[in-house]
């Protein structure tokens, strides 16, 4: 996943690798990323039912994060790219011209509701459970369509990306230009969302 990352923002076609990758014909390598992601998501599902709820299926020992997490770090970016919202990073540590950093969320973001969709796929929120979650209208999105594995994001000027999801959702299509707030509940086969 990180690779097919590297492959579409590290284009030749830098500064504005999101816009051309996203309205680009040929939108293959992309495509890959948000496959790669999706089974990664999904790997690490498998692997909480096969070795426990919170087990903490981890992407890579140095890193310290979860498979969930490092999706997250990925997408992110792309989220932010589709709705205009700020992606927000603090620097942990530099050392020599290395810089260490971690996300800084904001808690009504596009991205915070895509985040709670997968933490509620995870076994840990169990069938019954309900979760809230606040939604600041970004002005340059248009739509939300929730439906299976797929959240997709459609901007005002039509480019739309599908981002995985680690359980299935009942369809949904959220266009607002006001702020909401959603209510996740889980089902024993879905998550279902509702105002």
């Amino acid at each position: 996943m990180y690779l097919r990352h590297r492959q579409v923002a590290f284009s030749p076609v830098k500064p504005e690798w999101l816009e051309v990758a996203v309205s680009s014909p040929n939108k293959e390598p992309l495509e890959h990323l948000l496959a790669a992601a999706q089974a990664a998501l999904r790997k690490a599902i498998e692997m909480e039912h096969r070795h426990g709820k919170e087990s903490w299926p981890v992407v890579s020992p140095d890193r310290g994060v979860s498979t969930y997490e490092f999706v997250n770090q990925i997408l992110r970016h792309y989220i932010g790219g589709i709705t205009g919202e700020v992606v927000g990073e603090r620097v942990i540590t530099r050392f020599a011209d290395q810089i260490l950093t971690a996300p800084v969320y904001q808690s009504d973001s596009t991205e915070n509701l895509w985040r709670k969709l997968v933490e509620c796929g995870r076994p840990a929120f169990e069938a019954g459970s309900v979760s809230e979650v606040s939604l600041r209208w970004p002005e340059e999105l248009r739509e939300i369509n929730i439906n299976g594995f797929a959240f997709t994001l459609t901007s005002r000027n039509a480019h739309s990306l599908s981002f995985p999801l680690a359980c299935p959702v009942q369809a949904i299509s959220i266009a607002t230009t006001s702020d909401t707030v959603l209510l996740i509940h889980k089902t024993a086969r879905e998550l279902w969302i509702g105002k």
